[in-house]
């Protein structure tokens, strides 16, 4: 048989080994071969160990490195929440809110009461003044106004046709058919051809376009002169040549 500490070939009846004097129980030299050829069972759970370890050890850096990066983040994140804006500057943009800007709802002039700035109402300077829809006195007529009725001056502009202009006093034009209209002070007047004591002008008379001489001494150029785009109280858009008074009230 063989010693079961050395391994090493010793007598059947031996009580002990004579080479490492171990004490050993005999076996028999088949007991012996069958012991040699049994397979030494893996221990399978330890090497699963040693590769669950490593997986371990990413895992950690992994938690660790994210909260770094959240410990460096969230400061700055409430530092943007909390900066207040200036007027005139990008508004700031808390955490989760879109970069884009909250736009109000549009409000149309129509649903809002008729009460602009003070300083933009103007009062018409005298009687039967045209509101026109274009800034021209070839433009049609939308309304007509009473002296001092209030309006609201929306903007300005010069007038750039050297052709128009009105009466400055009633007086009396002579028609190329021989008859005679009187006009009104301020009658618009579209002047096809400037002489002395008289120009050539043609009016909208009655529905009619009449062509006819008048003094020149009773005509004004308009060209330069400021039309008001304004709305009445009625709500009515035009524009009116000249005769607003601008009011602070």
């Amino acid at each position: 048989m063989f010693c079961t500490g050395c391994g090493k070939k010793i007598s059947d009846n031996s009580k002990f080994c004579i080479y490492c004097g171990k004490t050993i129980r005999a076996f028999s030299e088949k007991e012996d071969i069958a012991l040699k050829e049994t397979p030494i069972p893996i221990n399978k759970t330890k090497r699963g160990d040693k590769k669950i370890l490593p997986i371990f050890l990413s895992a950690v850096v992994l938690v660790l490195i994210s909260a770094l990066l959240l410990i460096f983040k969230v400061p700055q994140r409430i530092k943007l929440a909390i900066q207040p804006s200036v007027p005139g500057t990008q508004a700031s943009i808390s955490p989760g809110q879109s970069e884009s800007p909250t736009i109000p709802p549009f409000s149309s002039p129509s649903n809002q009461s008729f009460q602009p700035p003070s300083s933009k109402w103007g009062i018409t300077a005298n009687s039967n003044v045209n509101v026109r829809k274009e800034p021209s006195l070839r433009s049609t007529v939308v309304t007509k106004l009473n002296e001092g009725e209030r309006v609201l001056i929306i903007e300005k502009k010069r007038n750039e046709n050297t052709d128009e202009a009105v009466t400055t006093q009633p007086v009396d034009l002579i028609s190329n058919e021989g008859y005679t209209i009187s006009l009104d002070r301020q009658k618009a007047l579209i002047i096809i051809e400037e002489g002395d004591p008289y120009y050539k002008v043609k009016i909208t008379y009655e529905g009619r376009e009449i062509i006819g001489a008048i003094p020149a001494s009773a005509v004004k150029k308009l060209f330069g002169v400021v039309w008001y785009h304004v709305k009445t109280e009625k709500g009515i858009e035009g524009w009116i040549c000249e005769q607003i008074k601008e009011s602070a009230n």
